[in-house]
């Protein structure tokens, strides 16, 4: 029963503040096509406060933001504010003031077989208002059997980076057998009409900055990319000559 009696949780203070729960070194030897599923609830200042999950493949030695590994559940949900003293501010994260009870988050660590890896849920808070904090529960690591002409994704979406106004296409290659189809997502929901292997964006703006991936699907299986970032930056102000 997910009440919170043997959560874990993260605290959301009223000072500048970077707390974590990591798991022990030096990792785990993941499997192929290996699953991360794990409850949680949370209630932060929104968009001041929040958290991330991140993961290592030395160690510990640096961390990569796993938003793109999510393919199922509770996403992250806005960028936190630039400005507030948040050591994770700019970044993607979970960070409403409520996740109304306790969710599920998925993560494809396909991409990550064969290597050893950790992973650590990361609090940041400003110097302001704080919240209830965030509650972890039984975090598990799975597998699932792939079946003969199930879809492979190799190579999946790489970001992309693009100027206010422009556009930005990812694309995705992969195999299998019967004929594949294609659904990318934004964040995790399906974005209506995108069917193809390629997916362009135009006039883009920065509420398009969110991660894209894609689910690849036939009769025998489906198979779900990592998430790829888009970057959007402004454009340069005019100059009087």
């Amino acid at each position: 029963v997910d009440d919170g009696a043997l959560s874990v949780i993260g605290p959301d203070g009223d000072t500048p503040s970077d707390h974590s729960l990591q798991s022990p070194g030096p990792g785990i030897v993941l499997p192929a096509n290996a699953r991360m599923i794990f409850d949680h609830a949370y209630a932060f200042d929104a968009g001041y406060d929040g958290g991330v999950v991140e993961y290592s493949t030395n160690n510990g030695s640096t961390w990569l933001d796993a938003g793109g590994l999510m393919d199922a559940g509770l996403m992250y949900d806005s960028v936190l504010i630039a400005g507030s003293g948040n050591p994770l501010e700019n970044r993607v994260a979970f960070t409403q003031f409520s996740s109304f009870g306790y969710q599920k988050t998925r993560l494809n660590l396909a991409s990550l077989a064969g290597q050893t890896v950790r992973f650590r849920f990361r609090v940041g808070t400003d110097s302001i208002i704080g919240g209830n904090g965030w509650f972890i529960d039984n975090v598990n690591v799975y597998t699932c059997p792939v079946a003969a002409g199930a879809p492979v994704i190799n190579p999946g979406p790489v970001p992309q980076s693009a100027i206010s106004g422009g556009s930005a296409t990812f694309t995705v290659t992969a195999t299998g057998d019967p004929t594949l189809r294609y659904q990318w997502l934004r964040n995790g929901v399906p974005i209506a009409g995108a069917t193809a292997s390629s997916l362009t964006l135009t006039n883009v703006h920065q509420s398009d900055y969110a991660y894209y991936s894609v689910i690849v699907s036939n009769n025998a299986g489906s198979a779900t990319s990592d998430g790829a970032v888009l970057f959007v930056g402004f454009t340069g102000a005019p100059l009087i000559t």
